[in-house]
């Protein structure tokens, strides 16, 4: 173990007997490395071999803070090499050794933060690259893509993201988002769509994330790209029994109830609770 992973432990790690001053001294000399030249290949080294979580979270923490907050002075060919690692790491990592959800967590924010500063600028293929992840991918693989998804909204695009920030974020979440409409958002929604069809039985949890996502992101997409007989088919089925148009709200009428005098004024139906559900879940969405 290096000298740089024992100050991480001893900085994080607080089962490891130290004094404050001791922690304070490791937790100063690891951020003197990871903001040093070196940093970044430290810390992509740290993420890519290390078997402790304290370490790889730290490592994701200080991308984090590089990619948000000095992300400036970093040479291209540095970004470029975070970049190319997030997807090696998802393809090769992720689905071997599966991260605890905090790390996730971080790795999902660390990829957002990073596609506000390149995309579609630098880094055009953002998107398309992630999805390309998605062939043949196990469970961790697509849950570090919802969480990503999720990421993206919540950093960049969501108005709790852009309402507590500045005008420059306003712009740049505009800014994202019509580069996403022209050139993923048809690949994404296809995504959802089989990636819903393939987990409804088989995994639940995936098929309820796939539906969070799409509740944030139908808000400023092109609507028809879900509102179609192929798509809300597939959303009806997901959401149960009872949820298409046309599915029977209550009990079938008595012959007294069908007489004319006893028929109720001609005023439409309302849906029943699951489609008020669905209802909601596409529409009561914030204007993008």
């Amino acid at each position: 173990m290096s000298d740089l992973e024992k100050a991480v432990l001893l900085a994080y790690d607080r089962s490891q007997p130290a004094t404050e001053e001791t922690r304070a001294q490791a937790l100063a000399y690891a951020e003197e490395q990871a903001f040093g030249p070196d940093g970044i290949n430290i810390c992509l080294r740290f993420l890519f071999q290390s078997k402790n979580t304290n370490i790889v979270f730290w490592s994701l923490q200080q991308l984090t803070e590089i990619v948000s907050n000095r992300y400036q002075t970093v040479p291209e060919p540095q970004k470029e090499l975070i970049r190319t690692s997030f997807f090696t790491w998802l393809r090769d990592v992720c689905p071997v050794n599966v991260p605890a959800p905090f790390v996730r967590n971080k790795f999902a924010q660390c990829f957002a933060l990073t596609v506000k500063n390149d995309y579609p600028e630098c880094w055009p293929r953002a998107f398309q690259d992630l999805m390309a992840v998605l062939n043949g991918a196990g469970p961790p693989v697509i849950d570090m893509f919802l969480r990503i998804l999720d990421a993206v909204d919540e950093e960049i695009i969501s108005d709790s993201a852009t309402g507590r920030r500045e005008a420059r974020d306003v712009k740049r979440s505009r800014d994202v988002k019509d580069a996403m409409r022209v050139d993923c958002v048809g690949t994404l929604v296809e995504a959802w769509y089989h990636l819903l069809s393939a987990s409804m039985l088989a995994a639940p949890d995936i098929a309820v994330g796939v539906l969070k996502v799409i509740a944030k992101y139908v808000g400023w997409i092109d609507i028809g790209h879900v509102v179609n007989e192929r798509f809300l088919g597939l959303l009806f089925q997901a959401l149960g029994p009872g949820a298409a148009p046309g599915a029977p709200a209550g009990p079938v009428p008595t012959e007294k109830a069908r007489r004319p005098e006893a028929a109720a004024p001609r005023h439409p139906p309302p849906p029943p609770a699951p489609s008020r559900r669905f209802l909601g879940l596409i529409f009561a969405l914030p204007a993008p």
